[in-house]
């Protein structure tokens, strides 16, 4: 879970592995924005949207693990869409003391107020513990 440093707003990105057999190589993925303790919005896969990061031929989840480690180490920016539909775009500001991360749809309408879009400022010590738990999952899920 990644946390706001206000301590006000969460997102939580959960990975799955597909259990249909054509969707082997790929791993789906469910964000869950909550304020202050309530859940805001959900990015999930539908029927018409399935949601999906590729898990072998170029891993997804590593590449954006890597460049936030980067950016946070670097005290650069880092920015990624997934390759199949970029179904959102994630960025990562860090050249400042509270990194900001913003993440932005392509399909999908979040609510008006919702603040990742613009920028949250998070800080270095969680976003690190995120990209690791997002990298562990990565790893359980695919192995």
């Amino acid at each position: 879970m990644l946390t706001s440093k206000d301590g006000s707003l969460e997102l939580k990105m959960e990975l799955t592995k597909p259990f249909e057999a054509e969707h082997r190589g790929w791993i789906s993925y469910r964000m869950t924005f909550c304020r202050a303790g309530n859940t805001e919005f959900v990015f999930e896969s539908t029927n018409d949207n399935p949601l999906f990061l590729d898990a072998a031929i170029e891993p997804e989840v590593p590449t954006i693990c890597s460049g936030i480690r980067n950016a946070i180490q670097d005290r650069t920016c880092f920015a990624y869409e997934p390759i199949d539909d970029r179904d959102f775009r994630l960025v990562v500001d860090a050249q400042n003391e509270f990194p900001l991360v913003s993440i932005q749809f392509a399909d999908v309408s979040a609510p008006v107020d919702f603040r990742w879009a613009s920028g949250v400022e998070v800080t270095r010590n969680d976003l690190s513990s995120f990209v690791a738990k997002l990298e562990t999952q990565f790893f359980e899920q695919t192995n």
